[in-house]
């Protein structure tokens, strides 16, 4: 395994490489994934096909709750907004619109 320091990446590439060509790639990876919190990218050279593997921090989940429209995650709320959240009503997120429209047509075909 070689490996380079490309423009402040580490880079790990199966074979020898010019270190132009992998610039090429490191900007493409960071292109891919502007937010990422990179470990090292890597590169495997298989005649003439690339393939490139990114290998990042993940950055762990957080959920976004929506009461009353207010979007924030809970630690930020107080104890009134979590008993909220806690009662709060969760409804159907499917509806059939075809019901309502075949009413809507018949009511203008009434008038």
């Amino acid at each position: 395994m070689f490996k380079y320091i490309i423009d402040g990446m580490l880079v790990e590439c199966n074979q020898e490489a010019d270190e132009r060509e992998l610039l090429h790639y490191v900007k493409r990876a960071r292109e891919k994934f502007p937010n990422a919190k990179w470990n090292k990218l890597i590169v495997n050279f298989d005649g003439e096909e690339v393939e490139l593997g990114y290998d990042f921090d993940r950055r762990p989940f957080q959920r976004t709750r929506r009461i009353t429209g207010y979007l924030s995650n809970l630690e930020t709320w107080n104890n009134a907004k979590l008993d909220e959240l806690r009662h709060r009503v969760k409804h159907s997120q499917f509806t059939n619109y075809e019901d309502k429209e075949v009413e809507h047509d018949k009511d203008k075909s009434n008038k």
